[in-house]
């Protein structure tokens, strides 16, 4: 029980905080670099590629994966973390096959 809550915790503080920048200048709390909690660095880039990715009411035509994977490491240190991104970018074939292969499947309405 001990373990759920702590991780309900961290998620919960990922969630809250994912929308800080590495910078400093994001929200709710204004924090920057290592004070964001880890989970809410990772939920950024994550929620990021999604926004960029995939068609969105303000936004018909989403961006190629490719340059999605460009605009984070434009952003690496300012919105993100740099060593995710770093790690993000050293996996970045099988990311591209994962994010292509998730594409594909809701292009088709597989679930």
């Amino acid at each position: 029980m001990k373990l759920l809550k702590t991780a309900n915790k961290v998620i919960i503080e990922g969630v809250k905080s994912h929308h800080e920048h590495y910078s400093g200048t994001g929200y709710p709390d204004h924090l920057k670099g290592e004070s964001i909690p880890l989970c809410a660095r990772v939920i950024a880039i994550a929620d990021a590629l999604d926004a960029m990715i995939f068609p969105r009411p303000y936004r018909i035509n989403p961006l190629p994966i490719d340059d999605a994977l460009t605009e984070i490491q434009i952003n690496a240190g300012a919105q993100f973390d740099p060593v995710i991104i770093e790690k993000i970018m050293n996996q970045q074939e099988q990311l591209f096959t994962l994010l292509l292969n998730v594409k594909c499947k809701e292009a088709i309405g597989c679930k």
